[in-house]
């Protein structure tokens, strides 16, 4: 037996804790069957604004500024903000359909339910019902029908689109209310899945043709001008503009982490980790893996087996001399445990550990690249085979 403490991040709150929570038992249950998990929600600690802060802007604070001479920006990045942003761009067919195949196929889109296989992959992540809920806003659009009349005889390329627009609206759900996205492995399932799925029975399968997302891009900057570069410009600046009332916790907590309240937030994972079955594996995330090497430090009982840290800032914290317990002068301490930190190069959240703690042979830096942009690559490491497998690597 022995237990796996989990830390979760910056901004979490109870509902998409135990969200990932549940994912966690269900890797362990099918890897380690022997090791625990045991929580360690610091969220009802962290801050939170008053019901009507005054400090946040409103529409007459923003001003929309000069759009970018280049858009540089991730295909999927511009799905996520706009769903529905491909298909309305979906060329018409020449060779066209009949009535009667248009409303199979708009049907089939609406109707069909996925088979065993396609169901326990997005079980995976606990993603079933959100997938529908999804699909259902999709096909809800009101130039949804109008849309599917540009599909030709061969829809391939079609349904793959609408699988794309319902495996971004399904991303973009997620990341507005803090909960766990696929990586780029089970996105592309999804929508590989998805797309034949939606195959009406009439019609054979076919190769997917090679349109390309970038296309996407183009076509809405064409067609929008400077509203469709504001489009496809930045998703972090956007996210955090429109919707940053929802982001003011993130930035919250780790102000509040570094003030003397963060003490309670170290003593919730003390709790945790004294109460756990040896040997002790703690896992943390953001600004939880903060934590958990600051409690290390200053703990020198606490018997902690292993480290694993992903998305961590816990390196440029360290750097900035704003870890509370060493300075960056200061080397780790002989107490301190193994150390596996798991960085994405696209998450702009994580760091490199080993050369920035001096080089300490405990410390060892993994690459996981999650194939998602930005704030997504920052979630994706939970549901990642590959991140995971970098602790079944460690853990007997």
């Amino acid at each position: 037996m022995g237990s796996l403490i989990v830390v979760h991040g910056t901004g979490v709150r109870q509902a998409a804790y135990d969200e990932t929570f549940a994912v966690v038992k269900a890797k362990l249950h099918l890897a380690r069957p022997g090791l625990a998990a045991v929580p360690c929600y610091w969220g009802d600690l962290g801050a939170n604004l008053p019901q009507d802060p005054l400090c946040l802007p409103r529409d007459i604070d923003r001003g929309v500024g000069a759009a970018r001479s280049e858009v540089s920006v991730n295909d999927w990045a511009v799905l996520y903000e706009s769903p529905f942003a491909e298909l309305a761009l979906f060329p018409v067919s020449s060779d066209g359909r009949g009535r009667s195949e248009i409303r199979e196929l708009a049907d089939q889109i609406r109707l069909a339910e996925p088979d065993p296989a396609f169901t326990a992959s997005l079980q995976e992540l606990g993603k079933l019902d959100a997938w529908r809920a999804a699909r259902a806003g999709i096909v809800a659009h009101p130039d949804f029908l109008n849309v599917v009349q540009r599909a030709g005889a061969d829809s391939t390329n079609f349904r793959a689109a609408v699988s794309r627009a319902i495996v971004a609206q399904l991303t973009h759900n997620a990341l507005a209310s803090g909960r766990l996205v696929p990586d780029d492995a089970l996105r592309d399932t999804w929508v590989a899945s998805s797309t034949e799925l939606f195959r009406p029975p009439s019609e054979p399968t076919t190769a997917l043709g090679t349109r390309s997302l970038s296309e996407i891009r183009q076509g809405l900057a064409g067609m929008l001008g400077w509203g469709g570069q504001w489009l496809a410009a930045g998703f972090a600046e956007r996210k955090r503009m429109a919707e940053a009332e929802s982001i003011a916790p993130v930035v919250g907590d780790i102000v509040l982490y570094q003030s003397p309240r963060g003490d309670l937030i170290r003593q919730e994972l003390v709790n945790a980790l004294r109460n756990a079955a040896r040997p002790r594996y703690v896992l943390a995330h953001s600004l939880g893996s903060v934590a958990a090497v600051d409690t290390a430090v200053l703990h020198d009982d606490l018997k902690i087996e292993h480290l694993f840290t992903i998305g961590s800032p816990a390196p440029v914290f360290y750097e900035l001399n704003a870890l509370v317990s060493l300075t960056r002068d200061q080397p780790l301490p002989k107490h301190f445990p193994k150390w596996t930190n798991i960085y994405d190069p696209k998450d702009l959240i994580s760091y490199i550990a080993h050369r920035t703690f001096h080089y300490d042979d405990r410390v060892t830096d993994e690459r996981h690249e999650s194939g998602q942009p930005l704030l997504a690559a920052h979630s994706a490491y939970w549901a990642s085979h590959r991140a995971w497998a970098f602790l079944w690597n460690a853990i007997p």
